[in-house]
């Protein structure tokens, strides 16, 4: 199959309301790999965004009737990347929790879906370092910022992206897993280099020692 028509075919797939996530998934990641696509086109082809279709590609890795208990559960497009990297034990207590969930919002439970899943999920198998650094705070991910800036540690490409994720957390939206990536990146370059200190006498040693602590330094 040629990449035009792998493209129709993940466009009508991925618009078609009824199909199951499991089909979804199996169907897009299928005619995705196969014809060899990119990332960035495809998403814009099919009107998703980047972090979205990847997140649908990255549950195309859990075993199927994984799969097929996530797909059930009806996750939000915002869960399947948490969903994806999560273990087995995990992803079924979160499926528990949408459940439960769904009951709790009828009686005032204004928390969101992701927060009730990351709860669900620590409770089971504990934060991974990726879920911790997700989800740091902006304030402390802003004095790293400031940190890199005022050593000269990072390239002013890296330091825009550093300063663009505090402003993301700001928002409290929950970085995507190429932000995380590249924010681990970041900081375990930082932390190597001793920007990142325990102990710090520049009053950020609460913001330091979280940082540190999240990435097992």
């Amino acid at each position: 199959m040629n990449k035009v028509e792998a493209l129709v075919n993940i466009d009508q797939v991925w618009n078609d309301r009824t199909l199951s996530l499991y089909d979804k998934v199996h169907q897009i990641s299928e005619e995705y790999y196969s014809a060899g696509l990119k990332l960035d086109a495809t998403a814009a082809h099919i009107g998703a965004t980047p972090s979205e279709l990847d997140s649908l590609l990255a549950l195309s890795e859990l075993d199927d009737d994984v799969l097929q208990l996530v797909s059930d559960a009806q996750p939000p497009i915002t869960a399947w990347l948490m969903l994806a990297s999560a273990s087995d034990d995990e992803i079924r207590a979160a499926v528990t929790e949408m459940s439960d969930g769904r009951n709790r919002r009828q009686i005032g439970d204004d928390k969101s879906v992701e927060e009730r899943l990351y709860s669900a999920m620590i409770e089971v198998g504990g934060p991974t370092t990726e879920q911790v650094l997700s989800t740091l705070p902006y304030d402390v991910i802003g004095a790293m910022a400031k940190r890199a800036e005022a050593f000269k540690a990072l390239t002013p490409k890296s330091l825009k992206a550093l300063k663009s994720f505090a402003s993301w957390r700001r928002r409290g939206k929950t970085l995507t897993e190429r932000q995380t990536s590249y924010l681990k990146s970041m900081l375990t370059q930082l932390a190597e280099a001793d920007v990142i200190v325990r102990d710090s006498i520049d009053g950020d040693k609460e913001e330091c020692d979280i940082v540190l602590d999240a990435l097992g330094m």
